[in-house]
């Protein structure tokens, strides 16, 4: 449904890749979000996205919202 699509979204920070540390001082951040997208036509389009993500490491903080907005026009 355009509308309205659960999902899942996962962001990970190791710094730098030749020397990743321990896991627990890295950064990584998990969970729900949902997306969509309303048709306007023929105007475009309005598209989001919103989510909770947990954090899953002490360096990651206790969670966090993830939003984006956005309108699509095409010409």
């Amino acid at each position: 449904m355009p509308l309205f699509a659960p999902g899942f979204e996962y962001y990970g920070n190791i710094g730098d890749i030749t020397h990743p540390g321990p896991a627990s001082q890295q950064e990584h951040l998990a969970g729900p979000v949902l997306t969509g997208a309303v048709s306007m036509a023929p105007y475009g389009k309005l598209k989001y996205e919103v989510g909770y993500l947990f954090g899953l490491t002490p360096s990651s903080g206790r969670s966090a919202i993830r939003w984006r907005l956005e309108y699509e026009i095409v010409f």
